[in-house]
């Protein structure tokens, strides 16, 4: 709930493959670096890039630009990310991963990668950055962002590009 916070879930905790998800965790550690106009940064364009369509290249631009990866795990404490993991660069040019078996009721997705998210950390990512944005004070404190560069943030993953599979992690909401 926007208003109060109070969730529901079901294995809300359970970890999964987090793909471009996690994403978002460098997108505010990025935000809290680049200052008061982060829109006007050197790095601006690798910002939209990768909320925007989710691009492996910018994101590895801004690790490197931007200190590794301390700056995409301060970027998901920040927002409350408890058991999400940004182990490293991404691999560009990457190719649609066969698919894999589904997992039997109850178990756990397979796992394909180091780089792990939980619902409920997804969960708590973007209501804290919603809440940043609409400029509650505990979760600009939290974030470390003013409610500029919360919307700024938010603006940019609101803006992907929806093209074919690429539904957008926001579509609809």
């Amino acid at each position: 709930d926007l208003a109060d916070g109070r969730t529901a879930g079901v294995a809300a905790g359970a970890p999964f493959p987090a793909a471009s998800t996690v994403k978002i965790g460098l997108l505010v550690g990025a935000l809290a670096r680049l200052g008061a106009t982060p829109e006007r940064s050197a790095l601006a364009y690798d910002l939209r890039a990768m909320a925007g369509w989710s691009s492996n290249l910018a994101a590895n631009r801004l690790l490197r630009r931007l200190g590794g990866t301390r700056v995409a795990a301060d970027g998901l404490r920040r927002l409350g990310a408890r058991a999400s993991t940004f182990p490293g660069e991404y691999v560009v040019g990457t190719q649609l991963q066969p698919d894999l078996p589904a997992p039997g009721p109850g178990a756990a997705p397979p796992a394909v990668s180091r780089r792990v998210t939980t619902a409920q950390d997804l969960g708590r990512m973007l209501f804290s950055l919603h809440a940043a944005a609409v400029g509650a004070p505990g979760a600009r404190a939290a974030t470390g962002l003013t409610a500029h560069q919360a919307r700024l943030g938010l603006g940019m993953l609101l803006a992907s590009q929806q093209r074919g599979a690429n539904a957008g992690l926001l579509a609809g909401g």
